[in-house]
């Protein structure tokens, strides 16, 4: 009961204590061992050095205000706002050098609105937007040269819309249509020059309906008809100067001959 006694002092003569010291049931802190009487004040962790690992704000024994995580160089790790144990507001990630390695905000404890993720020297890499927790609207990633390497559209969480990848110089690679997280209508596939490559239908995720294929110049080289994944009917091939070079006739992906 002595040792009891000392830690109750401690408590309300400094209002701040080591995470050590708190008993912890429910998600909820208690400043006594019999988990009756609630913690308000703040809560400090450290590495084994010594230095400050994690710093908390609570009342009534539920995380209020805000939450500093550390790292061991004493730089900010992750920063936020807690209202009632659930995030509120900003959210914020650093790496080990100061630069924000995510930032975004939080409605009831979940994502909401646009998040930022960036890499090591502070360039973008990444931007989602949310409602309610769930991807909506355009999604954008990009490359150390802050080119977009890659745009997809979500609807509540899931593919649905345009998606577009480039390449490093920032030149369209590849195009298409998700409905629902599945490939739907058009496809198409471009040389670095921007040329066409390949056109492609899709229909649930699987080629269906005629591809065309190019050379770099833009002259048609191929076509080809798909069936529920499958080679199905005429395919022709041509020369460099536009005639048919040969004919091929498919049934369920084999060839007719």
């Amino acid at each position: 009961m002595k040792t009891f006694s000392l830690l109750i002092f401690f408590i309300i003569s400094t209002s701040t204590v080591f995470s050590q010291y708190l008993n912890s049931d429910d998600r909820k802190l208690y400043q006594d061992t019999n988990f009756t009487i609630l913690y308000t004040g703040d809560l400090v962790s450290n590495y084994e050095g010594g230095k400050i690992k994690n710093q908390w704000k609570y009342v009534n024994g539920i995380i209020n205000g805000e939450s500093i995580i550390y790292y061991e160089n004493g730089k900010i790790l992750h920063k936020c706002i807690y209202v009632d144990g659930i995030p509120q507001g900003e959210s914020i990630q650093y790496y080990d050098n100061g630069q924000i390695k995510e930032k975004g905000n939080y409605s009831n404890g979940i994502p909401n609105g646009d998040f930022f993720i960036y890499n090591e020297n502070g360039k973008m890499k990444e931007k989602n937007s949310y409602i309610n927790g769930l991807k909506n609207g355009i999604n954008v990633q990009y490359n150390e040269n802050g080119n977009i390497t890659l745009q997809k559209t979500f609807k509540n969480g899931v593919l649905d819309g345009e998606l577009i990848m480039y390449n490093r110089e920032g030149r369209i690679e590849c195009k298409e249509i998700i409905s629902m997280g599945d490939k739907k209508g058009e496809s198409i596939i471009y040389f670095e020059n921007g040329k066409i490559r390949q056109k492609l239908s899709y229909l649930n995720g699987i080629p269906e309906g005629e591809t065309t294929f190019y050379n770099k110049t833009g002259k048609l080289i191929c076509t080809e008809n798909y069936k529920n994944g499958m080679l199905n009917g005429e395919k022709i091939i041509y020369d460099k100067k536009g005639k048919i070079k040969l004919k091929e006739f498919y049934v369920n992906g084999i060839l007719n001959k």
